[in-house]
């Protein structure tokens, strides 16, 4: 994705975020907005917006993108895992 367009779709999510009421509508789009970020490598932004969200949502509705989160920071932990452990075995 070009630059210009990931900084379309990145207004685009903030502004639906900030007009939704419905809580099921808002965790399905902070969802989206995470995985966006995370498919662009910006996986600090992807984590900002679980987190946002996960603090936004009353606990009641927050089981799908709770797991979606915990998917996100067991495959961001395992990528670094993976990669500290290539670093150790490559200066032995």
């Amino acid at each position: 994705m070009k630059n210009g367009e990931m900084d379309r779709a990145r207004k685009c999510y903030e502004t639906a975020n900030d007009k939704l009421c419905d809580d099921e509508e808002a965790a399905q789009l902070f969802a989206a907005s995470a995985e966006l970020e995370e498919g662009c490598m910006e996986i600090g932004r992807a984590r900002v917006i679980y987190e946002c969200a996960l603090g936004f949502i009353p606990k009641g509705r927050l089981e799908g993108l709770y797991r979606k989160f915990e998917a996100f920071e067991q495959k961001i932990n395992y990528v670094l895992y993976e990669e500290l452990d290539t670093e150790i075995w490559s200066k032995r």
